[in-house]
């Protein structure tokens, strides 16, 4: 998501919104207090101190804190260790940096990152209540605008001290709301290998280019009659369609500049609740309340040349976006050359390169990923999760994947595919469409919702992942 950082500094009114904000904390009863922790006009002095950029008074600060021995204000320095970073307070970085290393016997450095990794991995670690205005204080020194988003009160589903900044302001990554688009013959600014995004819903078929989407991340649009958002996550390789109908409110997305765990957290402009790209879950704000999560639906990963010979019919995404950008090449071309990954993630498991694809689902509560090499090993694949008989089918050549299922049916062995259809072991034949797979004699399996993304993005928000194809594999 980044996109190269700016520097910002809490200015005057800032302090006295952070003041005012922090001391007003006892309308917001969300936060329990931990048991043994500063009493909150102590800790609402020791945050005013930390936060003045006087070396001085941050001194005072982590004295009292570290003679309390108050484990709930580490979250606290680990934020301000953010701040003071980004600002250039080489002081202040030194001094909140050995005061983590006093407190938690770690000596993990200077840097934000380590620190925020620790803390993932110490979930029994709670925050002050006043660690909340704290994050919100910081983050509105970037851009006011994430007052809406995150401030005390707010009902949240994740740890907030694993919510970190992204690099750029509230829709900093403009979304494309109801783009332009074009018949397949006059997309001549596409290659044949360029890879797009291939959605389908009540036969009307659209392209999302992935030259267009890396620098939009997100698109709104109408399909098939359906409200849909084209949520990209360019940092976990995830592009995932869901429908914006939630209730009898349709929702508009936009990119929050706010990541979990590396992963893109798109915020609705109704309600201004946050939502994960991987899980479709609002997890932050009204929504997650109200514990909503989005419908998934089916998205395909392909190249242009095997789209538009699938569906001659399709539109396509137009360059002319009315957006300034160098389509030409992507933003994110040396994150997806690298092994490395550019913000921290905590919760990994190394049966899997970090960055390699893995093709995913969710299939009654059950996530399962499917390493692309042993996919493309075994193109017509079966498989059965909890009550549902599956089929994946890959094109190799594209490495383009689809999956079927079908809940209490009768099983079927499938041996291969061509251009005819599918076939099961009898040598009947099985017809293929974007929708289901039809038998001879009437049986059907509905296509579900599938997608791609990196194995250490999916890891890290489904644990409990059966695994296909992968060294010390779960549920092989």
């Amino acid at each position: 998501m980044t996109r190269g950082l700016t520097f910002f500094r809490f200015r005057i009114r800032d302090i006295f919104w952070l003041v005012f904000l922090l001391g007003n904390l006892n309308a917001f009863p969300v936060m329990s207090q931990p048991t043994g922790s500063l009493e909150l006009n102590v800790a609402l002095t020791v945050v005013q101190q930390l936060l003045s950029g006087n070396g001085k008074q941050i001194g005072k600060a982590i004295k009292t804190i570290e003679t309390s021995g108050d484990r709930s204000m580490i979250p606290v320095l680990v934020d301000c260790l953010f701040y003071y970073r980004i600002n250039r307070n080489r002081t202040a970085v030194r001094k909140v940096a050995n005061a983590l290393k006093r407190l938690t016997g770690e000596n993990l450095g200077d840097r934000y990152f380590p620190w925020l990794e620790w803390l993932g991995r110490h979930e029994e670690i709670k925050p002050h209540p006043v660690y909340i205005g704290v994050k919100a204080g910081v983050l509105r020194s970037i851009d006011p605008r994430f007052l809406a988003l995150i401030h005390p009160g707010i009902a949240h589903r994740i740890r907030l001290v694993e919510v970190v900044w992204g690099g750029v302001k509230v829709e900093g990554i403009p979304s494309l709301d109801n783009p332009p688009v074009l018949p397949a013959a006059q997309a001549k600014y596409l290659k044949d290998k360029d890879r797009v995004f291939g959605v389908g819903i009540n036969g009307e078929f659209r392209a999302y280019p992935l030259r267009i989407m890396d620098w939009h991340e997100m698109s709104n649009d109408v399909v098939g009659g359906e409200p849909v958002v084209l949520s990209y996550c360019t940092l976990c390789g995830s592009g995932v369609l869901f429908s914006r109908r939630v209730g009898d409110k349709v929702l508009t997305f936009g990119t929050s500049g706010l990541l979990f765990r590396s992963n893109k957290l798109m915020f609705d402009k109704e309600t201004h609740s946050l939502w994960q790209n991987l899980t479709g879950r609002a997890v932050i704000g009204p929504m997650a309340q109200k514990r909503v999560q989005l419908r998934r639906l089916p998205v395909e990963l392909t190249t242009w040349k095997a789209w538009r010979t699938a569906h001659p019919d399709t539109t396509v995404i137009d360059i002319h976006t009315g957006f300034k950008r160098d389509y030409g090449h992507s933003p994110y071309r040396e994150y997806f050359r690298s092994n490395r990954l550019m913000f921290p993630v905590w919760k990994r498991r190394s049966i899997l390169p970090e960055k390699s694809w893995v093709f995913t689902i969710v299939v009654q509560g059950q996530p399962v990923a499917y390493a692309l090499g042993f996919l493309k090993k075994h193109p017509v694949y079966q498989d059965h999760v909890k009550d549902w008989a599956l089929i994946l089918i890959t094109d190799v050549k594209n490495e383009t994947v689809r999956v079927y299922g079908h809940s209490g049916t009768k099983p079927v062995e499938f041996q291969s595919i061509d251009k005819a259809g599918l076939r099961d072991k009898d040598g009947h034949l099985w017809r293929v469409t974007w929708d289901s797979i039809e038998g001879p004699n009437g049986e059907m399996w509905q296509r579900l919702p599938g997608h791609f993304a990196y194995w250490f993005g999916w890891y890290a928000f489904y644990p409990e992942t059966l695994v296909r194809g992968a060294k010390s594999s779960v549920g092989d």
